[in-house]
């Protein structure tokens, strides 16, 4: 690779440059920062009294440096924004023909990155277009050429880098929630800029549409004599798979929707937080209420006409015990179908603190709890009645 991030120099007064075809990196980006693995040959150091390897990354941090084949190098330290190593001359001199590489790693600050997502759904409200773009945030003075990437969704941790122990270690458990995400493309990009990449593009996606209610959070809480009425809200949903293009993990990201009209005009929607989805699991995107389409739409109806349905929301019951810290409540959730055709809503129960110790006692329709973090009915409402669903649910605080 050449002319990467490194320079070295003979510290006898002789200064050279090199470039070396046999150089390979190994670049891991953080969201605070990076991790560099820098393959050299070791052929090109061994008959050097010591060697400067400069370092230019503004940020670097002097206890992330690790350096392999121990055996070639007696000493090695990072002083301001380089390396000075001394070889060690016990080694054989038929060493410096070796074909193994001499690697070191240390990781640096100034830089981040993030994802963002793009959703174009189609005026026939059935096909959407997804592209997941990488935004990355170089402050430093690092160049990269061919480098291999992979993305951490979490924090750099300096202290797990010290040793190889303590990456078996401490990094495994500092990373237990963070998705490793592979780049397969190699990664070129010049020092102190901001790059955008096109990620992974889809091909058109078939598009399921469902309506949800959602009786979590403040429900959960003691609200008797008191009525909710939780919105029905729109979502559109596929499934990430490779046929369409897809199949891969996806970081989090802020999602953008755009709604190609039967005019073809593009309008944009408000944009939300994507959560992470792994690989064949569910998309979902959640529509805006038809009065935000319509005001820019110059049709009189759309795809996105939100079910003329009403609810609401009443408990019946709220007990607290302090001694066993356990709250129990039943609840009576109405659905009123105003429409003419039969619908299907997705109640969902949704409080990822309480769902460890939560549990359903009684319930009038079926459920399932997906992922230990939602609760679900699905509800069939037929056109024009009215269903009604009672729960009794128990959990620990």
């Amino acid at each position: 690779m050449k002319k990467l991030f490194i320079k070295i120099m003979f510290i006898l007064g002789v200064v050279h440059s090199f470039s070396y075809a046999k150089e390979k990196t190994i670049l891991t980006l953080y969201k605070n920062g990076g991790v560099i693995q820098q393959s050299i040959p070791s052929s090109m150091y061994l008959n050097q009294q010591q060697v400067k390897i400069l370092l230019l990354a503004e940020k670097v941090y002097a206890e992330s440096l690790m350096m392999s084949m121990d055996m070639l190098v007696s000493k090695a330290e990072i002083s301001n924004d380089s390396i000075v190593f001394t070889p060690n001359y016990d080694v054989k001199k038929d060493a410096s023909n070796t074909d193994e590489p001499f690697l070191i790693t240390y990781s640096f600050g100034d830089i981040s990155w993030k994802v963002t997502y793009t959703l174009q759904i189609d005026s026939d409200g059935k096909r959407g277009r997804l592209n997941g773009w990488l935004h990355i945030d170089s402050k430093s003075k690092l160049k990269f050429k061919d480098a291999k990437l992979s993305l951490v969704d979490g924090s750099l941790p300096l202290t797990s880098l010290i040793s190889e122990e303590n990456i078996k270690k401490k990094e495994q458990d500092q990373l237990s929630d963070s998705q490793t995400y592979s780049f397969e493309n190699n990664f070129d990009m010049d020092h102190g800029k901001q790059k955008r990449i096109l990620w992974f593009s889809s091909n058109w996606v078939p598009l399921e549409q469902d309506f949800r209610v959602f009786v979590g959070g403040k429900a959960l809480q003691n609200i008797e004599n008191q009525v909710l009425y939780p919105p029905v809200e729109a979502w559109l949903s596929f499934l990430n798979r490779s046929e369409y293009g897809l199949g891969q993990p996806m970081p989090s990201g802020e999602a953008s929707l755009y709604f190609q009209k039967s005019d073809q005009q593009i309008l944009k929607l408000p944009s939300y937080k994507q959560m992470s989805v792994d690989a064949n699991e569910e998309l979902s995107y959640k529509i805006p209420r038809l009065e935000m389409i319509q005001s820019a739409s110059t049709n009189d109806t759309d795809e996105y006409e939100y079910a003329k349905i009403e609810t609401k929301l009443e408990q019946n019951q709220f007990r607290y015990s302090n001694d066993t810290k356990t709250t129990e409540s039943h609840y009576k959730l109405e659905i009123k179908n105003n429409d003419k055709k039969r619908h299907y809503i997705k109640v969902i129960l949704d409080d990822a603190k309480k769902m460890e110790t939560l549990k359903i006692v009684r319930s009038t329709h079926n459920y399932k709890v997906v992922d230990g973090k939602n609760c679900i009915w699905m509800i069939e409402v037929p056109p024009q009645q009215t269903v009604y669903l009672r729960y009794h649910i128990r959990y620990q605080s």
